[in-house]
């Protein structure tokens, strides 16, 4: 029987090299540094930031 995880938190994604997204992976990198510190609110300005670039 599976066991549900506690509490799953995301890893950063690497930085794209080149290309248009380098911003938007930033700001979600900001975000999980965030969520890592339990500053929820404030994570979540940033992944709501990320998805709008």
């Amino acid at each position: 029987m599976a066991v549900p995880a506690a509490g799953v938190e995301s890893d950063p994604l690497p930085m794209p090299a080149r290309g248009t997204r380098p911003n938007a992976v930033r700001t979600y990198n900001e975000g999980v540094a965030l969520l890592t510190q339990r500053r929820l609110s404030e994570a979540q300005v940033k992944f709501q930031a990320a998805l709008a670039l």
